[in-house]
C-alpha cells in the first residue's frame, strides 16, 4: 500500500530535519510522491550511517551546494541551518565558503599547463617557461607548502609564469589555514580541522558539476595523511551526489505551474480582457486584421503576447485613465520613431477621449525633446489618421479647417 503525503512528509522530517524540506522537495512530494521517496532513501543513507558527524555533513553539502559551479541557494540555506542546528560555529560555517570560494583556480591549474605544452611544441617562449624560479618564487613555494602541507608539480608552471597572481593566490587560499580563531583547537590553524578542510576540497572537486580529477586525487591523499578513513571519504562523495536531485527541485516546480489548469485559465482570461480592452481602444477593423494577419503557427503566440502582456495587464491596470495611457504612447512611439503603431495609437487616442488639441499639443510638446524629424512625422502620420476616421465617419474633424497664415 502506498504511503500518503503526510506519511512521506513524516519520513523525510524524520530522517533529514524540518529544514530540510525545502520548496522543491515540498513540489516533488506533491507530484512526484514515488520519486521523493526515492530521492528521500538517497539522501538519508549518509544521516544513517554517520560516518562523518551531522555537522560536519551539512558543511559538506554547504561546500557543495555553495560551488560557484553549482550555487544551488536553497540547498546553501538548508544546509547553513543545518549546521548552526548541529553546532556549526559561524566561523566554521565560513570558512566552508572560504575554502570553496578557490574553486575557480582551476582555471589556471588546467590552463597554464595547456599553455606551456602548446608553448613547447610550438618552440615559443621557451625561456619563460623554463628558467629557474627566483628567490621570490622559491620563497612563495616554501610558504604554500608551509601553509598547505603539501606542493604539486601543476604549480610549478603557474608560479613561473605570473608569480605576483599565485601570491595573491596564496593569500587568500592559504588564509583559512593560518588565521587565528576564538575557540579553535589550534592556534593560527584556522577553525576547522586539516582533515576536514580537505574533505571540503574534495566535495567540490568530486561534484558532477566540477569533476577536477587532479585536484580531487591530491585532496584524497592530503585527507588520508591526515587520518581520514576510505568510509569517510566515500561518505563526502555521497553528500556531493545529492546535487542531482536539484535538477528535480528545480524543475517539479515550474512542470506543476505550467500544467496546473489554473495556468491556462489566467491565459484565456488575460486574453479575453485584453481583446476587449484592445477593440474599444484601436478599433474592431484595425483588430480583427491584426489578427488574421498574425494567425499562422509562427505569429501567434505574438499575437497571445501583445493582447495578454500590453492590452490584458497594462491597459486594465488601475492608476491612469485610457487618454492618459494613449499620450503615453504618443510620446513613447515618436521617441522610438515607430510610425504605424503611432498611427494606430492615435486612433486609439481619438477614441479614449483625447481631442485633436490634446493630441497636436502632445506631438509639439515631444517634438521638443524628440527632435523635429520625429514631431514633422508624427505630425504627418497623426493628420492622416484623423482625416481617415472622418471620412469613414468615426470621428469628426475639429482642427480640420486651413488654419490662418500671418
Amino acid at each position: 500500500m502506498a504511503e500518503s503525503t503526510e506519511q512521506l512528509r513524516e519520513e523525510f522530517v524524520a530522517k533529514m530535519g524540518e529544514d530540510a524540506l525545502h520548496d522543491g522537495w515540498n513540489a516533488l512530494l506533491t507530484a512526484d510522491p514515488q520519486f521523493f521517496k526515492a530521492g528521500l532513501a538517497l539522501a538519508s543513507v549518509p544521516r544513517q550511517k554517520k560516518h562523518l558527524s551531522p555537522k560536519d555533513q551539512a558543511l559538506i553539502g554547504l561546500s557543495v551546494n555553495a560551488a560557484a559551479t553549482h550555487l544551488y541557494r536553497p540547498g546553501i540555506r538548508a544546509h547553513i541551518i543545518a549546521a548552526r542546528k548541529e553546532g556549526a560555529t559561524i566561523d566554521e560555517v565560513l570558512e566552508v565558503v572560504e575554502l570553496t570560494s578557490t574553486l575557480g583556480i582551476h582555471a589556471c591549474n588546467i590552463g597554464v599547463p595547456l599553455l606551456v605544452e602548446v608553448l613547447r611544441e610550438e618552440g615559443l617562449h621557451t625561456d619563460a617557461i623554463t628558467k629557474p624560479f627566483d628567490e621570490q618564487q622559491l620563497l612563495l613555494k616554501e610558504q604554500f607548502t608551509e601553509r598547505r602541507g603539501y606542493w604539486h608539480t601543476f604549480w610549478e608552471d603557474f608560479l613561473r609564469l605570473d608569480p605576483e597572481f599565485f601570491e595573491a593566490y596564496l593569500e587568500v587560499s592559504g588564509l583559512p589555514w593560518v588565521k587565528d580563531v576564538a575557540g579553535a583547537p589550534t592556534p593560527r590553524k584556522g577553525a576547522l580541522s586539516p582533515k576536514m578542510k580537505e574533505f571540503v576540497y574534495c566535495a567540490f572537486d568530486t561534484a558532477a558539476t566540477h569533476l577536477y580529477v587532479p585536484g580531487l586525487k591530491l585532496h584524497m591523499k592530503n585527507a588520508l595523511g591526515y587520518g581520514a578513513t576510505p568510509q569517510e571519504i566515500v561518505e563526502v562523495m555521497e553528500i556531493a551526489t545529492l546535487l542531482s536531485l536539484t535538477t528535480a527541485h528545480e524543475t517539479v516546480p515550474m512542470i506543476t505551474e505550467l500544467y496546473d489548469p489554473k495556468f491556462d485559465d489566467l491565459h484565456r482570461q488575460l486574453f479575453e480582457e485584453g481583446l476587449k480592452v484592445r477593440r474599444a481602444v484601436v478599433g474592431d477593423s484595425y483588430v480583427d486584421q491584426a489578427l488574421a494577419n498574425g494567425s499562422s503557427q509562427f505569429s501567434w503566440p505574438g499575437q497571445e503576447l501583445v493582447t495578454e502582456w500590453c492590452w490584458g495587464y497594462a491597459w486594465t491596470r488601475p492608476g491612469l485613465e485610457r487618454k492618459q495611457r494613449s499620450l503615453l504612447n504618443i510620446g513613447m512611439l515618436m521617441a522610438l520613431n515607430r510610425t504605424p503603431e503611432l498611427a494606430v495609437h492615435v486612433r486609439g487616442a481619438r477614441n479614449n477621449g483625447l481631442t485633436e488639441e490634446e493630441i497636436r499639443e502632445a506631438i509639439l510638446h515631444c517634438t521638443t525633446y524628440c527632435g523635429v524629424p520625429a514631431g514633422v512625422e508624427a505630425m504627418k502620420t497623426a493628420e492622416r489618421v484623423l482625416n481617415e476616421m472622418a471620412e469613414r465617419g468615426e470621428k469628426a474633424r475639429e482642427l480640420g479647417a486651413k488654419a490662418e497664415t500671418k
